[in-house]
């Protein structure tokens, strides 16, 4: 399989979790309107095009009343360190429209396996579409996933935190949205 057909198929995947935990939401106590996606590195990669590609839910039916609708596949938020919307069949970024959700990313500029060009261009296009898209672009370091996370975890999950909060709904009162500058091409 191509490496293409490997990250539709992991978003593919994940959109049958969410739809499986929104059918089964009431046994586990989970609001259905408040689910949220995160991840680092490829799974930063599937959050975000997540956030942006709820109408492609693909074809497979995971789970019996296996609801593939847009609707049923669409996250309220979505975050995560080293990743941005990516698709090579449709480069240069995923469409990204007012109907998408909000997305926040940590990345570093000089890091080796996602070209911090892909995450300037999902905050860029998510903004230019009225979207919340926020970035904590660390534009000296080199740091990947993880390792990024880890030497920003204070800061960043201070971020998240608010984000998550204000973008769910969960509290009031939270920080706006930042619209921190991009690290300079």
């Amino acid at each position: 399989m191509a490496v293409t057909g490997v990250r539709i198929a992991a978003q593919h995947d994940i959109q049958g979790a969410v739809r499986w935990i929104r059918q089964n939401a009431a046994q586990f106590g989970v609001n259905p309107d408040k689910i949220a996606v995160g991840g680092f590195s490829a799974g930063a990669v599937i959050a975000a095009n997540l956030t942006y590609r709820s109408d492609d839910a693909g074809d497979v039916i995971y789970f019996s009343g296996d609801d593939r609708s847009a609707a049923a596949s669409k996250i309220q938020a979505g975050f995560g360190a080293s990743g941005c919307a990516y698709s090579p069949e449709l480069e240069p970024s995923p469409d990204i429209d007012a109907g998408d959700g909000p997305l926040a990313l940590i990345a570093s500029r000089n890091d080796g396996a996602v070209p911090h060009s892909c995450v300037a261009s999902t905050v860029a296009t998510a903004r230019a579409a009225g979207l919340v898209a926020e970035l904590a672009s660390y534009c000296t370091e080199s740091l990947h996933s993880n390792d990024l996370y880890a030497a920003h975890k204070a800061p960043t999950d201070a971020r998240w935190t608010n984000f998550l909060a204000r973008e769910l709904k969960l509290c009031t009162g939270m920080a706006p949205p930042t619209a921190d500058p991009l690290c300079p091409t």
